[in-house]
């Protein structure tokens, strides 16, 4: 996955094994969540989905058909973060289809599948991750010194399971 600028002039790399990660879907070891996405959401003040432009021209038979992979990357002004699409969404925005197809997985699914290049990505997504779930209690009031220490006990460093904001505010 190619880096994403955030705060300020900072690129944030995380390396997930892409091609092993395609395999397990396309063999059914691993599942996402199916969903789509609108072009609203990929454009403008109302983007939620970081991902990078090409400078390339693209050809839609050159295109991959299959759904854009995302995952959580709650940091800056986006929910998630393109994985693997970034040509797909490059060239569905030089159309005018309303949305486009994608798989969504979860911070979980990436960790217990051994999809992070290194325990060193790994940690580092858990943190960002993590963070944001808790900063989301903190700005709602949800925490006391009590459940402060109860949330810690539960991230990633004491439990290896990645807390994230479903975790605290279940769907």
């Amino acid at each position: 996955m190619r880096g994403m600028s955030y705060f300020g002039t900072v690129d944030i790399f995380i390396h997930i094994r892409i091609l092993e990660l395609l395999d397990m879907l396309a063999n059914g070891v691993i599942a996402g969540k199916y969903c789509t996405i609108d072009r609203n959401e990929l454009i403008g003040d109302n983007r939620v989905l970081g991902w990078n432009p090409v400078s390339v021209p693209l050809i839609r038979e050159r295109v991959n058909p299959n759904p854009i992979i995302i995952i959580p990357f709650p940091i800056d002004r986006y929910s998630y973060v393109v994985i693997d699409g970034n040509h797909r969404v490059n060239y569905f925005l030089t159309t005018d289809e309303s949305c486009i197809k994608a798989t969504k997985l979860s911070p979980q699914t990436i960790a217990e599948n051994g999809l992070f290049l290194s325990d060193f990505d790994k940690a580092v997504y858990a943190l960002l991750v993590e963070v944001q779930a808790l900063a989301r209690l903190q700005s709602r009031q949800y925490l006391t010194a009590e459940s402060n220490m109860e949330l810690i006990q539960r991230t990633f460093p004491y439990t290896g399971h990645i807390l994230t904001k479903w975790d605290v505010f279940p769907r």
